[in-house]
């Protein structure tokens, strides 16, 4: 994680996303969520952005927000827009179905694109 970190902090880079899938002791959880720290107000534009592009892959209601969350050191401190993408629950059995399927992680991969274009966009 430490390399990860570096490589973040380095300067190098315009913004960062980090793409994950989650998981819950409760397997009805499901659903794209998207995480970012308020340290910078950039993450909160990003990760909104994101959120609702994430809302329109699901082939059922995502009612998520983009949240904060400061305890994810990948998220701490950067000086460019950042920001953590749970695509979804694999342990919600039906939205790990989801997740496997080549053309959903497409889907996935598109919207998040998309959001990411958008987002640019908006800032310049």
């Amino acid at each position: 994680m430490q390399i990860r970190k570096n490589q973040i902090v380095s300067g190098e880079y315009d913004l960062f996303l980090s793409v994950h899938q989650n998981s819950h002791s409760d397997t009805s959880c499901r659903g794209g969520q998207v995480f970012y720290s308020d340290s910078n107000p950039e993450n909160g534009i990003l990760a909104d952005i994101v959120q609702e592009k994430l809302k329109k892959c699901a082939p059922f209601e995502n009612r998520r927000s983009a949240l904060i969350n400061n305890d994810y050191k990948l998220l701490r401190g950067n000086s460019m827009p950042s920001a953590i993408i749970e695509c979804g629950f694999m342990t919600c059995p039906s939205e790990l179905e989801l997740l496997l399927d080549e053309n959903y992680k497409e889907k996935i991969a598109e919207y998040i694109a998309e959001g990411i274009d958008e987002y640019i966009k908006n800032r310049n």
